[in-house]
């Protein structure tokens, strides 16, 4: 921030006759909301997922449609955990516009719509925190003059050279990502040279304390409680699998993962995990799954404003994207494999209305929107225990799930698939 990046990084690329992209105007339009909003809404978890997401989307793009761009990068972004890795691994050289702390100050004190600058005082510091990140650059710029002079300069030390189909990278002052590493380090099939312009002052990429207390304040009631454990996967009877869990908290939101271990009696074996992050009221914020048997194949959904945003990668085949659209952010995601999200759904039902609900859903493997509904069974038993049913119905199957006194899921059962998942 305050470094000049669009400035400079626009200037550059219309010199090299290249395409411009801005990170801060791709994360907006995804999320529907100006930068600050999404900190105040959504918190930075949030933010820093999309941003990771729509940095690999806009390398992928640049790679595949062999278009040579400039990139210009959020303050925080190149010094968030796997940035430097995942743009070095793409061959992606980073430039750092570099510019004295008193003149990034001077001009983030005359900017609106930085969510993240207070004062002089946590200027100073964050810029601090930031400095060994940016040192890390592959070149350094001095971007304190006049735009003009500092492409001048760029082009003259033969940073980038025009032609060719290097995607070229514009990089503010970064600052940790703690999402990075779930959102960008997907294998990049194609060479890009980035210019890492290290331009943004420190102070607007991260989020105070006091901002986050309060995003997590104003996020809505919290449906969730830290869950973890086993699951024995059965059917027709023999047991075909295993899937270990956990439903905790992550940064302002919460985090459901899970692995299952399937090897069906007529098949061969396969491992199928997923990570699904989201808001406290239960609406999904993303989620990465990735099933390896024969092929590796997996996906990434970015969800904002009842919109996921799909990447499918299929192993030996180009990435496939696909927008869902639904009636509502509160959407529940359900994998094939992995029956822990039946426990993210019990959680999400409404208990004090109870009576049937319907929800949309989005089954990663299928790539449709859809709707479930759920509904309250009253007391169930089976072996003896005694538990809380709910009954969910898709459009071609019903699944009872069994629960003890907290809405844990303990057992599931899908009769006409012959399939049953007990908690060890």
């Amino acid at each position: 921030m305050g470094s000049g990046k669009t400035t400079i990084g626009t200037l550059l690329a219309r010199q090299l006759a290249w395409r411009f992209v801005d990170l801060d105007d791709r994360i907006e339009a995804s999320a529907g909301l100006p930068i600050p909003q999404i900190f105040e809404r959504l918190g930075e978890p949030a933010f820093r997922q999309i941003e990771a997401d729509q940095l690999r989307l806009a390398l992928g793009r640049a790679g595949e449609l062999r278009e040579s761009t400039v990139i210009a990068l959020g303050g925080g972004t190149y010094a968030q955990p796997g940035c430097p890795d995942f743009l070095r691994a793409a061959g992606v050289p980073v430039l750092w516009l570099d510019s004295p702390i008193e003149v990034l100050l001077a001009r983030c004190m005359t900017m609106t719509g930085r969510p993240l600058f207070r004062d002089e005082a946590s200027f100073s510091a964050l810029y601090a925190q930031r400095l060994p990140s940016y040192q890390l650059a592959d070149y350094r710029v001095d971007s304190s003059g006049e735009p003009a002079q500092v492409v001048a300069e760029i082009l003259r030390r033969g940073i980038v050279a025009s032609g060719g189909n290097a995607a070229h990278l514009v990089v503010e002052n970064p600052l940790p990502l703690e999402r990075m590493d779930t959102g960008v380090r997907s294998t990049v099939r194609f060479r890009t040279v980035s210019i890492a312009l290290t331009l943004g002052i420190v102070a607007c990429a991260a989020l105070s304390l006091a901002a986050q207390k309060k995003a997590a304040e104003t996020s809505g009631p919290v449906v969730f409680t830290q869950d973890k454990g086993k699951l024995t996967i059965k059917l027709g009877g023999q047991t075909v699998g295993h899937e270990e869990f956990e439903i905790a908290p992550s940064g302002g939101g919460w985090l459901a993962k899970g692995t299952a271990d399937i090897k069906p009696p007529d098949g061969g074996t396969s491992k199928v995990s997923g990570s699904l992050t989201l808001q406290g009221d239960g609406a999904p914020i993303s989620y990465d799954w990735s099933a390896q048997a024969e092929k590796t194949n997996g996906a990434h959904i970015l969800f904002a404003n009842a919109v996921a945003s799909i990447t499918l990668e299929m192993q030996g085949a180009r990435p496939f994207q696909q927008d869902l659209t639904f009636n509502s952010p509160l959407i529940v995601v359900l994998d094939n494999n992995l029956y822990h999200q039946y426990a993210v759904l019990a959680r999400i039902y409404d208990w004090s209305k109870r009576g049937v609900q319907t929800f949309p859903v989005i089954i990663p493997q299928e790539l449709t929107p859809g709707s479930i509904t759920v509904q309250s069974t009253g007391s169930a038993s089976a072996d003896g225990k005694t538990y809380e049913g709910l009954k969910v119905t898709t459009s071609d199957l019903e699944i009872l799930l069994l629960l003890d006194g907290n809405h844990r899921l303990m057992r599931l059962e899908v009769p006409d698939a012959k399939v049953s998942v007990i908690r060890d």
